[in-house]
């Protein structure tokens, strides 16, 4: 069911199971464990959005398999992904929002690459503006990030929320903890713009 909680279990049970594998590594986790939970991010920007049920909703299944040695350390693991919910990218149902990576580009890129993608106002931008989504008051509330409290919606809407940027900021440190470089990492913004 919609919102019953199977990302953030899953988020807790990958949190849990690095805290217990770090336990016989000195207190500190390893590199996988730190990639394994750096995915979460990364993950959740490309795969999940807003629907009328839930705020943070997974557009995609994904199987998660893990790899552990004798002494319970997580020595390898593997993400299989399937099923993308891949209409959502040209079109939402009214109050819904495209994937969240499309609103953290639009909000969390600087310059000077901000002008080299050709990034301007959410507004312009058909694939996250024509459900008349494009700030989730919800968000807002929920995660108390906005300064501005008036609640506005329809394609008039502001800026989306700040908590954008900052997920923004966590999907490009995730990158980072996976080992892409930046030049990869900028190929990958091109193509989202």
């Amino acid at each position: 069911e919609s919102g019953a909680g199977k990302t953030e279990s899953t988020k807790m049970i990958l949190d849990f199971l690095s805290a217990m594998g770090a336990r016989n590594n000195n207190g500190e986790k390893s590199l996988i464990s730190s990639r394994i939970l750096s995915s979460s991010p990364i993950l959740e920007a490309f795969g999940n959005a807003k629907t009328v049920y839930n705020h943070n909703s997974s557009r995609f299944g994904k199987f998660i398999q893990l790899f552990f040695a004798e002494d319970g350390n997580i020595t390898g693991g593997n993400i299989s992904h399937y099923l993308l919910e891949k209409n959502r990218t040209v079109g939402q149902n009214p109050s819904e929002r495209n994937y969240h990576i499309f609103y953290q580009l639009l909000l969390g890129v600087q310059e000077p690459l901000r002008s080299k993608l050709g990034l301007t106002d959410p507004k312009d931008f058909r694939y996250v503006s024509e459900a008349g989504c494009i700030r989730d008051p919800n968000l807002e509330k929920k995660r108390g990030s906005m300064k501005d409290k008036k609640i506005m919606s329809g394609n008039d809407a502001p800026i989306p929320p700040e908590q954008d940027k900052n997920d923004f900021k966590e999907v490009m440190s995730s990158f980072e903890i996976m080992g892409l470089s930046k030049q990869v990492v900028e190929e990958i913004l091109t193509i989202l713009a």
